[in-house]
Parts: structure tokens; C-alpha cells; sequence
């Protein structure tokens, strides 16, 4: 849920909005405008009239078919239910029933994922070492809250969460780090300018924004910023916020950083398109039922396109190639991808997909395995029919780092040739390496590229 000021007169036009999104879909797909489904307008002056329960249980009621019955969908019966909320702190404290109030004493309990105080955070305390909250924990001190709501501000908690009622989710497991407000606009904009050679030197912000962690990159990452919220601590004990108190469990929530709490961010485009709407619209009877009817419209015309959601591809020049040409290799690996094809393949030096331009040469990153990535080289570029999308003939290149000072890398060759898709990529950015001494090396100033460790 967010809030949506639209208009000079912010207060009586004020909405809530709240969105859905497939979390299957790829992440690519997951950023478009078109994905993001409106579920609910309403204006924050009726929540706080009527409260969350009554607004959104229709929305549950929905829920629970969904879950229990399911959709029919031709020969298909479609079921689903809620596995994540993502919001800016105010809205999840305030739709699962925590403390809204971030400003407590130092014996307030204050963040979502675990039970430390105030002043518990302010000490050189490891995140490890907090005992986070649990299921049977939240239940058990909702209902002392319950009957002595002077207990909210020690557990702070202050009422039950509606969601709950969900047979899948449940408020301690299904709220995700807010990266964009915690990270982007406080944790980065307040402690960068105190401690900017470290959060450069160990590249705590390009972790968490990088969409795919092995388990080596989690601890270190852990290790990172509990060193780094020590640090804070003893140089700067007076600069302190409530994001950087819950940053230390970023690693700990179960959710990927970057993945799940995007979300935010492309929240906050969606919203733009409501305030662009009601400029144009200029007409301030009944707000939500107007933009929700509009945006319906708008959205139903996006889904009953043949091409929702599908990839934008332009391909400059491409050029038809015998298969019998090509090295035994690709043929091994396009013979294994594409069964019964023969006579040509179709190729290009270079093909753009949504936006993003991928060449011969280029490095596309593969997975990430024992802490180190695998990279792809692209030898060849196969698009038209029969793919969908273009597919990419690509080399194996495992990566070490060289110089850990400056994050660089090596790149040595594993000898595998495969094809793969944008989708298979564990990020759809391209890199490009450059040549040192014959050897083939990669900075890490390229985008969402992360600290190796040994």
C-alpha cells in the first residue's frame, strides 16, 4: 500500500493504492508497468475511518477462493495466493499491525523482523545475535496486546494482521526490506557522506542490489554490513535512523534485496501514471473510482495485446547461415536446444532487447557458483522462427579474482558452449571485458558486478 498525493489540495484527494504482481514472472517482465495490477483506491482519510479490516476484506475474501477453489481457466484451474507484501515501512507496520511510530524510547521494540529494542541497536550487537521474530512469538503477544495495550510500544506490536487470516501468509515471514527507502534514500544518502571510502572499497550497495546471491555472497554480505553498522556506531553514534536499524537484518528476512524490494521502486512509477491521469482527467468527484475505471481500461487493452509482456527485439541486419558451417560444437549445442532443425540458422552481429543491446563478444553472467561467476561469451546470435526471443550461442568463462584491491577479475576459459536466453541469465545487463597482457579481464565498475571472495 502506498500513498498517492494528487493534487495542490493534498489532503482531501489523498489515496491509498494497493498493487499485485506474478511473483513468477522473470524479473524483467515483473518491471513492466503493464505487470503491476491495481487492486485497491482508496483514500487515506477513510483508512483511517474504517480501518484496514474493513477495506480490504473484500480483497481477502477473493483471496480465499483463490486459494481454496482456485480459477477456471479453460481446461486449467489456476490457484494462488499471497507470498510477499512490499511497501514502505510506515504502510507494512501499519497493515500488519505494528508500531507506526519509529521514534520510540530505548526499551521499544521497533523493527519488524526482530525483537531488539531501540537501545540494543545502538550497540555493537551482530545482527546474528538478535532473536527474530517468530509466528508463535507475534500471535502470542498480539493477544497480551490485546487485553493490555499498554504492552504495544515493549513488543511493538499493536493489533493483528488481517493478511494473516490467509492459510499461506503470515505477517513475520511475508514482509520484505523496503531497499528503496531504507537503502537508496537514507541508509546510502545519510552514511555515504560519513563513511564513503569503506561502503566503496567493500561494495556493500552493489551486494544488495545484485539480483542473484550464492550463499557465500549472503554471509559475506551479512558479515558486511554488521561490520559496517559497528563502525557507524563508534564514529558516528548521534547519526542514527530507523532504517539503519533494521538494515543489519537484511540478510536474514529470507528475501533477496533486490528481487522482492524493487518492488517499491516500480511502485512509485505506477504512481506516476495516476497523478499524470487525474491532471488530465481534472475532475475530483469520486478520485478512486475514476482512476481505478480508467486504469482498467487501460490495462485490459495491455492484456488482450498478443504481445503482453513479450520482449521488444530489434535486430539491425541479420544474415542466414548453413548449419553444416558452423563449429561442431554450436552444432552439438544447437542440435541439443532445437530438436529437428536443419538447413539455416538465422544470425545477427547484434540484436536489442528492450532496450538493451547485446553484441557479439559481450559477456552475459551465467549463474554464480562457490562465490564466483560464470560468464558467457557470445559467439553467435540466433533469432526469428523458430525462437521466440533471440538465443545466444555463448562460451563458458569461469571468473578469478586477480586484484582484489581493484576488483578486477580474470577470465579463464571452461570450454562449454551453450545457448541460452536472456531469461537464463542470472542478470539480463551485458558486460564487456578488455585485454591486459593477453589476458582477459573484467572491472567491477560494470553493472551489478559483485566483491568475489576466495
Amino acid at each position: 500500500m502506498k500513498e498517492i498525493p494528487l493534487a495542490m489540495q493534498i489532503k482531501p484527494h489523498k489515496l491509498g493504492a494497493f498493487y499485485f504482481t506474478l511473483g513468477n514472472l522473470s524479473a524483467d517482465k515483473r518491471s513492466s508497468l503493464q505487470a503491476i495490477q491495481l487492486v485497491l483506491l482508496v483514500y487515506v482519510q477513510d483508512l483511517k475511518v474504517y480501518g484496514f479490516n474493513k477495506v480490504v476484506k473484500p480483497l481477502l475474501e477473493d483471496l480465499r477462493v483463490l486459494e481454496n477453489e482456485g480459477v477456471q481457466c479453460g481446461p486449467v484451474k489456476l490457484r494462488g495466493t499471497v507470498i510477499a507484501l512490499a511497501g514502505d515501512n510506515l504502510a507494512n507496520h501499519s497493515i500488519c499491525g505494528f508500531m507506526e511510530s519509529f521514534s520510540g524510547s530505548a526499551t521499544s521494540t521497533l523493527c519488524r523482523f526482530c525483537n531488539g529494542t531501540r537501545d540494543m541497536m545502538r550497540t555493537n550487537t551482530p545482527a546474528t545475535q538478535f532473536k527474530l521474530r517468530t509466528k508463535a512469538n507475534y500471535d502470542k503477544k498480539v493477544e497480551v496486546v490485546s487485553k493490555f495495550p499498554d504492552m504495544s510500544s515493549m513488543y511493538g506490536l499493536k493489533t493483528h494482521c488481517v493478511f494473516n487470516d490467509l492459510k499461506y501468509f503470515h505477517a513475520v515471514t511475508g514482509l520484505t526490506p523496503d531497499i528503496m527507502h531504507d537503502v537508496l534514500e537514507v541508509v546510502i544518502g545519510y552514511d555515504l557522506c560519513l563513511v564513503i571510502p569503506r561502503m566503496v572499497s567493500e561494495e556493500i550497495a552493489t551486494l544488495v542490489f545484485f539480483p542473484k546471491l550464492s550463499n557465500e555472497h549472503v554471509a559475506y554480505l551479512d558479515a558486511l554490513i554488521i561490520d559496517h553498522h559497528e563502525l557507524l556506531l563508534e564514529l558516528f553514534p548521534t547519526t542514527y535512523s530507523p532504517e539503519t536499524e533494521t538494515s543489519p537484518h537484511a540478510t536474514l528476512c529470507g528475501f533477496n534485496p533486490c528481487l522482492w524490494s524493487s518492488a517499491e521502486g516500480l511502485v512509485q512509477a505506477k504512481h506516476y501514471y495516476f497523478k499524470k491521469l487525474i491532471q488530465r482527467v481534472r475532475n475530483f468527484k469520486n478520485v478512486p473510482s475514476t482512476l481505478a475505471t480508467k486504469h482498467q481500461l487501460w490495462q485490459a487493452a495491455h492484456d488482450s495485446d498478443s504481445n503482453y509482456l513479450q520482449p521488444v527485439i530489434d535486430v539491425t541486419s541479420s544474415v542466414s547461415i548453413d548449419l553444416d558451417n558452423l563449429n561442431e560444437k554450436v552444432q552439438e549445442a544447437i542440435a541439443s536446444t532445437f530438436e529437428n532443425l536443419s538447413g539455416e540458422v538465422i544470425t545477427s552481429n547484434s540484436v536489442t532487447c528492450n532496450g538493451i543491446q547485446y553484441k557479439l563478444k559481450m559477456l552475459l553472467a551465467l549463474s554464480v557458483e562457490h562465490g564466483n561467476q560464470i560468464f558467457g561469451e557470445i559467439k553467435l546470435i540466433l533469432h526469428d522462427c523458430p525462437y521466440a526471443s533471440p538465443h545466444f550461442v555463448v562460451q563458458c568463462w569461469n571468473s578469478l579474482p586477480v586484484l582484489s584491491a581493484n576488483h578486477i577479475c580474470k577470465l579463464s576459459q571452461m570450454g562449454a558452449t551453450q545457448i541460452v536466453q536472456v531469461a537464463d541469465c542470472v542478470d539480463y545487463y551485458p558486460l564487456s571485458y578488455y585485454f591486459s597482457q593477453r589476458e582477459k579481464l573484467l572491472p567491477s565498475s560494470m553493472p551489478f558486478f559483485p566483491k568475489l571472495i576466495n
